[in-house]
């Protein structure tokens, strides 16, 4: 590129643009990627490279996943470090979003090397604890910034220590949580977090308490995924959740039993108390519940119940019944065409449902179930309102 050509790219529109605009503009482009992405806007122009460093926020995603394992995989670890240093730098005193990718890690291999052992400096746990150190300097003033987490653990990859190891005993500034294969059986627990709102919690082991006990009664909305197994330690563990105003259940098909219906282990810690969510006003059931968990809530002050199949057309409409308390005044079934194949009664198992619903004023259902519902308000004396979400 001449001389020229770089003056006449510097002034045209976007030399005419304030740091400031031109950083909001990147910002919307390439922010949900994180900083990678912005490997194709800094090197267009001198222009562009300084407006990007100028604009901190562009910097607040700090994603230590996939496409960055894949990107940085055949660069040496020390100039990783000094990237995500820089990285970290540049996002000022902003909030921090971070995401632990330990699932991706297998992409970080250097191809120039065969199979490595768990001893070699070039092994992916290994190059992965050089990054933690990073994230561990200056008194762990950067990690102290973390806003939202989101954690996805591999048994495969033995980081969970060093993990731990970089976040202080305060986190004053999270308030969102998402860690996948939550093994409860570890002498550590995580950081106090007296801002924490909403959290994210797929698979288990064994039970344990995670978070501590003071941060889950700040809890405003829980989702909870397990992937075939169920345990009674699930109930006790969501009742920790005083607070709860949003729960997300949801069974997933991939798990421990081949994508079966899902298993409850009764325990010796089984409940026999029922589940008291007080403040509980909306409910997501997706995929097949245990009844045996279903059973134990008692929400009071339940208004919005959604119902969802799993990707096998399966729902818990039928251990339903006897949770929806009199205050619940909407159902919301935005169900798949697959449920007509995995239960061929699921249109009288949900009218059954929404019987026992005497204040519902607003059912929600899928655009392929219309006719079907019309049908029923023709002939019935039901004052239900249907609305067409998809």
């Amino acid at each position: 590129m001449t001389d020229t050509d770089t003056v006449s790219r510097n002034s045209g529109w976007n030399a005419w643009l304030p740091f400031e605009i031109l950083g909001q503009v990147f910002h919307y482009v390439v922010y949900a990627d994180g900083p990678l992405a912005l490997r194709h806007i800094i090197y267009v122009c001198k222009l562009w490279h300084t407006a990007s460093l100028q604009h901190p926020r562009l910097w607040t995603r700090i994603f230590l996943d996939g496409p960055f394992f894949i990107y940085f995989k055949d660069t040496p670890i020390s100039s990783t470090c000094a990237f995500l240093q820089q990285w970290l730098d540049r996002s000022g005193t902003l909030p921090l979003h971070l995401r632990l990718g330990c699932d991706d890690l297998h992409e970080f291999y250097p191809s120039s090397h065969g199979p490595l052992d768990l001893s070699s400096v070039e092994h992916p746990t290994g190059r992965f604890a050089r990054l933690l150190e990073v994230m561990k300097r200056s008194d762990k003033r950067h990690v102290k910034r973390a806003e939202s987490l989101v954690w996805r653990r591999h048994f495969e990859y033995d980081v969970e220590a060093d993990i731990l190891s970089i976040f202080p005993p305060q986190l004053p500034l999270l308030r969102f949580m998402s860690i996948s294969t939550l093994d409860y059986d570890s002498p550590s627990s995580f950081s106090h977090c007296p801002f924490l709102t909403k959290i994210e919690l797929s698979d288990h082991y064994e039970r344990r308490p995670f978070f501590q006990s003071q941060d889950l009664a700040s809890v405003k909305t829980l989702s909870f995924h397990n992937n075939g197994i169920w345990m009674a330690d699930d109930i006790v563990y969501i009742a920790g959740f005083a607070s709860l105003e949003v729960l997300v259940l949801s069974n997933g098909t991939g798990g421990f039993r081949g994508g079966k219906e899902p298993m409850y282990c009764r325990t010796n810690t089984h409940a026999n108390t029922p589940l008291q969510l007080p403040r509980l006003r909306r409910l997501t059931v997706r995929g097949t519940v245990p009844k045996d968990i279903l059973l134990q809530f008692v929400a009071p002050a339940l208004r919005e119940l959604l119902i969802e199949d799993d990707d096998k057309g399966r729902t818990s409409v039928l251990d339903l019944h006897t949770l929806i308390p009199p205050s619940c005044h909407q159902i919301r079934t935005l169900l798949s065409p697959k449920v007509k194949e995995a239960n061929p009664l699921w249109f009288w198992n949900l009218m059954g449902l929404v019987k026992e619903v005497p204040q519902l004023n607003v059912l929600c259902v899928s655009k392929w179930m219309q006719q079907k519902m019309q049908e029923l308000f023709h002939d019935s004396n039901f004052e239900l309102r249907v609305e067409i979400e998809r």
